[in-house]
């Protein structure tokens, strides 16, 4: 959380699931977090549509910021006080026109700047990319994160 602070940006609460699901398990660990929105305290309706059509790219990339803090946000209810997280896996999700096809802009970017502060520290990230025509309740980026225990 300092590390967080020290960029400027502040660790949100972890988010309420939006359906039948927890917004992160742990076994052994490894903690999985649920896909996250791009939510401030529930209301991500400045997040809604598709890329580049509704929104810019980068909106986008502030949603995917969103996304990335929310995530961390519900993997940090998983740790014990002496416990970090090392970031293993992102998945993006990009609700997209059918004819763009930049969306690596939206969430490398964001996952760089992560990387690059080790928030949390990032050994070898692998990344998974999705391009959606549609997203669940219109929002445009969705990301889900792996973590480990170190």
């Amino acid at each position: 959380q300092e590390k967080v602070s020290e960029l400027g940006l502040t660790l949100p609460q972890c988010p309420a699931p939006l359906a039948a699901y927890i917004p992160a398990t742990r076994y052994g660990d490894t903690i999985v977090v649920s896909g996250q929105l791009p939510s401030i305290n529930g209301d991500f309706s400045n997040f809604c549509g598709t890329v580049p059509t509704d929104i810019s790219v980068e909106k986008a990339t502030e949603a995917a910021q969103i996304c990335l803090l929310n995530n961390i946000a519900a993997a940090m209810t998983l740790l014990e006080s002496d416990e970090t997280l090392m970031l293993v896996q992102m998945q993006g999700f990009v609700q997209s026109a059918s004819d763009f096809h930049e969306q690596p802009a939206v969430y490398i970017s964001r996952g760089d700047k992560f990387r690059k502060t080790k928030i949390p520290p990032v050994r070898e990230m692998t990344l998974i990319r999705r391009d959606f025509c549609v997203l669940p309740l219109t929002a445009f980026f969705q990301c889900n994160l792996q973590f480990c225990e170190r």
